[in-house]
């Protein structure tokens, strides 16, 4: 009784802990025992399979597995919740199962369902034999495996997507991966090409320079030549390729170039332009100027050598060519030099020499135009003979001190008979404010002025030429001036005001045979002007006329060489001047100059517009002291106009001074037979006309003009002094005698060297002026003579080369052959006093030693 109430609390227990009612309808293989394998509860099919219920009896109508272990709880207890397969005996056949077993309390649930899928035993079987609930249990069987198969095919989709995320990722990072190769990639393909690129331009390059390149390897064979290397050197590509350097070396290669150097980094490395012999296809021998240096990897280390030359045998050909021609020119310059200036000696000595003589002012006055004019030609023939100077930029400008006032009036002067043949009005005026002691050099601006104003001249026929002056900007040191020649002429186009100042070029290509020249003038002043740190430029209009403007800078002097005291000046002060030109420019230039003396110009423009003011009577005519009258005047020339002076009264005392041009000044007799005091030549020269004011107005029994001081005026020479003059040519042998011998000299004259020895070994003498260019021994050969002889005598004779030889290094030349001093022809008193200055230490060092062995020997 105990044991069944035992049994029925434990299955009421399990039945109620699972509901295993409601269980069964989802299990219908559904089992409840206890811990001694006893059944408490089993479910319909169960029950209907077993025809019975065995409820409360033993399990043992169902068996573990195919081995048919007997269920019992310590097996069901070791199974419990795992899938186990078991087999249930029916009436006449048995049902495989699988199920689990679950731990309730005391007892056990197993819940199963028939194998049918899986069984081998239900091959064959009908499911007809089966009851309904055999079958719905075989369709949940079926569902439950549907649900397993289902859950494990979740599991492995789930699983299959996680590999597929994981491949995706890992197709991302491998796209990705792809993007970034394609980008790099691509980026070489970029440099790549770029470098391509850059290795075309770089044969492009090599093969466009026209310097020759080539390469050699680290021992130093060719490896690569570019076009302009194949084309001087004549070689083809393919027969050079792999030759050894040495096979192009000349004689000139050095060791230290950096193809000898090509296995050592620290060769010296050839960049400074060497110039060497190059050996070209045919043996020929090519004069290169070339360049080396070393090749590089990117670790430094040296991989070979790269050389650059150029052919320059044509221009060193050219250069000896060129060499040979200018030797020939400087032959033939230095030539035509000593031709010309042997004549001009004679010209300008001759003239000096004449105006040392007793003269009249008109002479003197011509022969100072002459010599003017002499010396104005000679520098204009000394830029011609040295144009060759001037393009190689070796011709030097002197520095002294000079008058601006009479530098302007010498050079237009010098072109004033030109200028009044063609009746034209030729003046200069220079601003009241500028210095007129300067320090440059005057020849040179001369120069240029005569150049100016005789194109001028030339293309002027009528009207007038002024030259104007004025300052740019000054300094203490220095004054920038500003010149202008203006004249009246034909004027020049625009198109030809381009090419004027080019090499014998003129305005109009026929002009040259209208007017004659060579164009060479304004050429050599363009040079002239650049030398005076300036600039030349001109304006111009057809039938209007032109106007050439040049600026230059100066020194300013505070020399008193062609100053005026004060003194002289301020006795002309407040002295009333009357100024009769037709002219205006004359009367301008004219009124400023006297102003800048201190005197009161009053200005007519015609003879009887001079008469006038005279005839107005003392109250409103001032008392006149001067007249300066002009020649050629319309209606009443200058004569007619003194003649009527000459019969005023309050005119008796006043000086006339008559302006005149060139060629049409009377004789002195019949001028002062007119009233007229003194006759000029225009344009006047101012010092002179002041010089001349001086003389009439404040010393006029005087006759003689006062003289300037000057810088260089030469020196007097010590009386018997005896001089050696070797001259072969006779008319420079009288120049140079007639100025040594009014200086005091002895002179003794010989034609050559051979003379000249002789000389001095027949009489005491105490200078030489050795000419160089003679008959059968030249002046080098004499000096050489002298001079190997003294070594002996321990005597040393002065010589000075007096000589036509005036080109570069022709001095040089004459103290490297002995001689201690040079003076180049034409000589004039000047130059030969500053000559004697400089000698004068030898001569009295001389005569002192050669005194004090006649005291010595007479002592003997």
């Amino acid at each position: 009784m105990g044991c069944r109430e035992n049994h029925s609390t434990t299955r009421d227990r399990i039945r109620a802990e699972f509901d295993l009612v409601e269980l069964s309808k989802r299990h219908p293989f559904l089992l409840a025992v206890d811990a001694e394998s006893r059944v408490l509860w089993a479910s319909e099919s169960f029950a209907v399979r077993l025809g019975k219920d065995r409820t409360g009896s033993r399990a043992d109508f169902l068996r573990f597995g195919d081995d048919g272990e007997q269920v019992c709880a310590e097996r069901v207890n070791a199974l419990r919740g795992e899938a186990c397969r078991l087999r249930f005996e029916c009436k006449d056949h048995h049902v495989k199962l699988k199920g689990r077993w679950y731990r309730s309390g005391e007892g056990f649930v197993l819940l199963a369902a028939p194998d049918l899928l899986k069984s081998e035993d239900m091959v064959g079987l009908d499911l007809a034999d089966l009851s309904s609930d055999d079958h719905i249990i075989a369709m949940l069987t079926l569902r439950d495996e549907l649900d397993a198969s289902l859950a494990e095919a979740r599991a492995a989709m789930r699983e299959l997507k996680e590999r597929v995320t994981d491949l995706y990722e890992t197709n991302l990072e491998l796209e990705n991966a792809k993007v970034d190769l394609e980008s790099e990639v691509g980026n070489h393909k970029a440099t790549e090409q770029k470098l391509r690129s850059a290795l075309d331009f770089q044969d492009q390059l090599l093969a466009t320079a026209a310097t020759a390149i080539f390469t050699v390897d680290t021992k130093r064979r060719i490896t690569s030549v570019n076009d302009a290397f194949l084309r001087i050197t004549g070689y083809e590509r393919d027969d050079i390729i792999g030759l050894h350097c040495d096979f192009f070396r000349g004689q000139n290669c050095s060791e230290r170039c950096a193809l000898f150097g090509c296995t050592n980094k620290d060769a010296m490395i050839c960049q400074n332009g060497a110039e060497v012999g190059f050996r070209a296809k045919g043996g020929r021998v090519l004069s290169v100027i070339k360049n080396a240096n070393l090749l590089r990897d990117e670790t430094d280390r040296v991989v070979g050598g790269v050389e650059s030359f150029i052919d320059v045998t044509a221009y060193r050909e050219a250069c000896r060519t060129t060499e040979s021609a200018n030797r020939a020119k400087g032959e033939f310059v230095a030539n035509m030099s000593h031709e010309i200036r042997t004549p001009m000696n004679g010209v300008l000595g001759m003239t000096e020499l004449a105006l040392q003589t007793d003269l009249t002012d008109e002479q003197r006055e011509y022969l100072e135009t002459v010599k003017t004019s002499a010396e104005t030609l000679m520098k204009v023939i000394d830029d011609i003979l040295d144009f060759s100077k001037m393009e190689a930029g070796k011709l030097h400008f002197e520095t002294i001190d000079f008058s601006l006032c009479d530098c302007l009036a010498d050079a237009v002067r010098a072109l004033a008979c030109r200028a009044h043949a063609k009746n034209l009005e030729l003046a200069f005026r220079i601003a009241s404010d500028l210095p007129d002691h300067l320090v440059g050099d005057p020849f040179r601006l001369r120069q240029i002025i005569v150049n100016l104003v005789g194109n001028a001249v030339k293309f002027t026929s009528a009207g007038e030429i002024v030259v104007d002056v004025e300052a740019v900007s000054r300094s203490e040191s220095q004054v920038e001036l500003h010149f202008r020649v203006i004249d009246s002429g034909i004027g020049i186009d625009s198109e030809k005001q381009k090419v004027i100042f080019e090499p014998f070029t003129q305005g109009d290509g026929t002009m040259t045979r209208k007017y004659g020249g060579t164009g060479l003038g304004l050429t050599v002043t363009h040079r002239l002007v650049e030398m005076l740190k300036g600039r030349i430029w001109i304006e111009s209009e057809m039938d209007r006329g032109s106007t050439f403007h040049f600026t230059g800078i100066f020194g300013t002097s505070d020399s008193v060489v062609f100053r005026r005291t004060t003194n002289e000046i301020a006795r002309l002060a407040g002295m009333p001047v009357l100024v009769v030109d037709d002219n205006a420019t004359n009367r301008r230039i004219l009124q400023e100059l006297l102003q800048s003396w201190q005197m009161q110009p009053v200005l007519a423009d015609s003879g009887l517009a001079a008469l006038e003011i005279l005839h107005r009577g003392p109250q409103e005519a001032p008392h006149f002291g001067l007249f300066l009258l002009d020649v050629m005047m319309p209606g009443m020339d200058g004569f007619e106009l003194a003649g009527e002076i000459a019969k005023i009264d309050s005119c008796k005392t006043a000086k006339t001074v008559m302006l005149t041009s060139a060629g049409d000044i009377p004789a002195a007799s019949a001028y002062r037979d007119m009233g007229i005091d003194l006759v000029m030549t225009k344009p006047v020269k101012h010092s002179e006309l002041l010089d001349r004011i001086l003389r009439l107005m404040i010393d006029p029994v005087d006759p003689a003009p006062p003289r300037r001081r000057e810088e260089h005026a030469p020196r007097q020479a010590e009386k018997g002094l005896n001089i050696l003059l070797a001259e072969d040519n006779i008319i420079n042998q009288k120049v140079a005698f007639r100025l040594l011998e009014k200086q005091g000299y002895t002179v003794k004259t010989v034609e050559n060297g051979k003379e000249a020895l002789d000389a001095l070994e027949e009489e005491e003498i105490d200078l030489v002026l050795m000419d160089i260019q003679m008959p059968v021994m030249d002046g080098f050969e004499a000096v050489a003579s002298i001079r190997k002889k003294e070594e002996h005598t321990g005597d040393h004779m002065p010589i000075a080369a007096m000589t036509a030889h005036a080109m570069k290094g022709d001095r040089d030349r004459c103290f490297s052959g002995g001689m201690d001093d040079y003076i180049s022809k034409p000589v004039d008193s000047k130059r030969l006093g500053a000559l004697f200055a400089r000698l004068q230490p030898l001569i009295d060092a001389r005569t002192r030693e050669r005194e004090d062995q006649r005291l010595l020997t007479t002592a003997g």
